[in-house]
């Protein structure tokens, strides 16, 4: 439709719309999602002057290589808590923390909330710009 439409777009990660969904925290906030293959998506935020503040790029790592990477207190959120919540729980003690459920996807309000900052700071692209953002390359690539 923006193609057709000649309109922008305004790409936004889906790590980084899961932590607008928690409106502050005093924790470090680490969305996770299940890449399978025993990995996880995930990010790492920081509340700072009323916004969250994105520490690290959108990462790929098992969930060792993550806890290995949180030295303080944490709030998980997202799908994959429910398969490695346990064991992130066991690794960090009292460091982690889980959202409540409805936290755990992505809302439209939220999408729309970073997008019209995305907006106001000028950062569109158009359709023939636009390219997926792949953290892992796709298991089935063309010749």
């Amino acid at each position: 439709m923006a193609l057709g439409l000649n309109i922008p777009l305004l790409p936004i990660p889906t790590l980084d719309a899961l932590a607008q969904a928690v409106p502050y925290s005093q924790r470090l906030l680490c969305p996770i999602l299940d890449a399978r293959k025993k990995q996880l998506y995930a990010a790492l935020y920081c509340w700072k002057a009323k916004a969250w503040d994105k520490l690290t790029p959108d990462l790929l790592l098992t969930p060792a290589e993550l806890a290995a990477k949180i030295d303080q207190p944490v709030m998980f959120l997202a799908d994959a808590a429910s398969e490695y919540g346990e064991f992130l729980q066991h690794t960090l003690g009292e460091r982690a923390r889980f959202a409540p459920q409805n936290f755990c996807f992505p809302r439209a309000q939220q999408v729309a909330e970073l997008g019209l900052v995305e907006l106001k700071a000028g950062r569109t692209v158009s359709a023939q710009e636009l390219v997926p953002h792949y953290v892992r390359r796709p298991d089935a690539r063309g010749q």
